[in-house]
């Protein structure tokens, strides 16, 4: 069987790709039987030979605690059906980072059945506090029957610090059992 110049190439160089890129990853192919991957050590090289990018995995696990801001959501445990309650939630940025008054900072909140918000979407103008520091949203609502209420939104924001800005999309979530 006659293989065409161009497919020999293509075929020799893919296999060739494939002995550099596990090279790269520490040495062949193998199964690990399912067990976590570890990361290898990086090889230290002589002084003016390059150095080979080394993938190191991810590991299945909690992620990383944000250091960047905190969000503080206060709302009532409880609520007697009828009664109105106003919910607040806030940012604070967490040195040396700093909110970016530039960026189109809002709140989204999905009212659950049989509660009414006084405001669904919240825009920039219409935070209660805003400042590099932080902001504060306060959320109205009434429920007009009893059961657990469980509300769900977006807050959207950038935060900077000197030589980074970051736009946020953070969930949020709070339940107020009505009485």
């Amino acid at each position: 069987m006659r293989i065409a110049p161009l497919r020999s190439c293509l075929i020799v160089c893919g296999a060739w790709g494939l002995v550099c890129g596990l090279q790269a990853c520490g040495g062949a192919a193998k199964s690990n039987g399912g067990r976590q991957v570890e990361p290898s050590a990086p090889s230290t090289a002589p002084v003016g030979v390059a150095e080979k990018t080394l993938i190191i995995a991810r590991l299945p696990g909690a992620p990383p605690t944000e250091s960047r801001f905190s969000i503080e959501i206060q709302s009532p445990k409880t609520l007697q059906s009828g009664r109105d309650a106003l919910v607040s939630v806030s940012m604070k940025a967490i040195a040396p980072w700093h909110v970016n008054l530039d960026y189109p900072t809002s709140l989204e909140v999905g009212a659950p059945p049989q509660v009414e918000l006084t405001q669904a979407v919240f825009e920039k103008r219409h935070a209660i506090h805003l400042d590099e520091d932080g902001f504060e949203y306060q959320v109205g609502l009434t429920a007009t029957a009893a059961g657990e209420k469980d509300f769900r939104g977006i807050l959207m924001f950038a935060i900077c610090e000197e030589d980074a800005c970051v736009p946020v999309k953070q969930d949020i979530r709070f339940v107020i059992a009505v009485q």
